[in-house]
């Protein structure tokens, strides 16, 4: 392998995605279309006996599901829009999740028609409302938020990507 051979070898390998940015790109291609196949088949348990409400679902649960794969290759592609594309991502992500999960949580509960709750059962709901709706609202929030700060705030995300910015221009 001549110099030239080193060379291209070295910047091929500054090309890799690595450190928190490889955990990302994990996470994406794992965890969220893991949780978005999920939401999908829940919110198809709710919208399931109306038609139209349940192919509109289904529709915006592929694009979700697409969004997360679109958002991994710009992320792994090092794109030059890849930081703006993720952003936009997790804003998209934490209103979608939020939403269907409060959705598929009410629906939950009124599956119990009729249902009066005494004092002795209030904790129960409240348990309910803490374990099930929030222990997910609050990972997607931070999810979402800690990802939004660090593509913002770090300064490997900006040097790499303001140079795949500048050798796209030139």
């Amino acid at each position: 392998m001549g110099t030239n051979g080193l060379q291209k070898l070295i910047e091929y390998e500054e090309e890799k995605i690595g450190g928190l940015l490889l955990v990302y790109f994990i996470m994406l291609i794992t965890l969220e279309i893991f949780i978005g196949i999920i939401v999908a088949f829940q919110m198809n348990m709710v919208f399931f006996s109306i038609p139209i409400a349940g192919t509109i679902i289904l529709t915006l649960n592929i694009i979700y599901i697409a969004s997360i794969l679109f958002t991994a290759i710009s992320i792994y592609k090092i794109e030059k829009y890849a930081i703006k594309i993720s952003k936009v991502f997790l804003i998209v992500r934490l209103i979608f999740l939020n939403i269907c999960f409060i959705i598929v949580f009410v629906n939950f509960l009124n599956g119990y028609e009729g249902m009066s709750i005494s004092a002795e059962e209030a904790p129960t709901l409240l348990s309910l409302i803490i374990n099930y709706l929030m222990g997910q609202v609050i990972y997607t929030l931070a999810f979402s938020i800690l990802w939004y700060l660090y593509f913002n705030k770090s300064k490997k995300i900006r040097d790499n990507y303001m140079s795949a910015i500048k050798a796209y221009k030139s």
